[in-house]
């Protein structure tokens, strides 16, 4: 009788523990950020949308620097110039950075 008890409350942790396993890829890592900054260069390829900006520091993802970012599409980038001071929001998936957002100021 002993084991016919031991072995019926085996099972159910068993598929319980089994059950609660993901076993499903992680969704992805998506956080957004603001950023400010000056558009060096706008890059308006379809293929390649990018903004190259001379930010101000992105608290807690990165110092202040210039660079390039990947533009989620074109309304982005409409009547953003060289030259142009701007702030937005920025979007880093699986480890992208990616500009949602651009305005002018």
């Amino acid at each position: 009788m002993n084991a016919l008890r031991l072995f019926s409350f085996a099972v159910p942790l068993v598929l319980l523990a089994l059950a609660s396993c993901n076993t499903q890829p992680d969704a992805p890592k998506e956080k957004t950020y603001e950023v400010m900054g000056k558009v060096m260069a706008v890059q308006t390829d379809p293929k390649d949308l990018k903004v190259k900006l001379d930010h101000e520091a992105i608290p807690g993802l990165m110092e202040a620097m210039t660079m390039w970012f990947k533009v989620q599409d074109a309304k982005v980038l409409e009547g953003i110039k060289e030259g142009d001071g701007v702030h937005g929001r920025l979007k880093v998936v699986d480890g992208n950075y990616v500009i949602v957002e651009l305005m002018k100021h």
